[in-house]
């Protein structure tokens, strides 16, 4: 969830600094980054990073991902959801290298075998 809700509000501030500042006057922009909406961005960077290291561990830990992939998903969204705090070609670096874990994630799921089905009661059921 903490990922998702991360993922989210990274969309927004991107949205946000490529389609609204740049139509608002530099005094605006400031006031309002040094205001809720800085600590707004702020919050949500904090949330996406805690999301990535968490979905990362429980991915690692539950083996159903490639532990190279997630590795790579989160070396990337490290500098990606610290946007604001490390050097624009080391952020855009981190999402190509994101990007890279999330394509070979996919694939192993896109290549998975289909997992059984377990019933309530512990059998497994049959496809259909």
């Amino acid at each position: 969830m903490l990922n998702s809700a991360g993922l989210a509000g990274a969309f927004a501030i991107e949205y946000t600094l490529h389609f609204v500042f740049p139509y608002l006057g530099g005094d605006a922009v400031s006031g309002l980054l040094a205001g809720g909406t800085g600590r707004a961005f702020l919050v949500t960077s904090v949330i996406l990073l805690a999301g990535v290291l968490i979905f990362s561990v429980a991915a690692i830990r539950s083996g159903a991902m490639p532990v190279f992939g997630v590795v790579l998903y989160a070396a990337g969204m490290i500098p990606g959801s610290l946007r604001n705090t490390v050097p624009e070609l080391v952020y855009l670096a981190g999402l190509v290298v994101a990007a890279a874990g999330v394509a070979w994630m996919s694939a192993r799921l896109w290549t998975a075998e289909e997992e059984p089905v377990i019933a309530p009661h512990g059998g497994v059921l049959p496809r259909a």
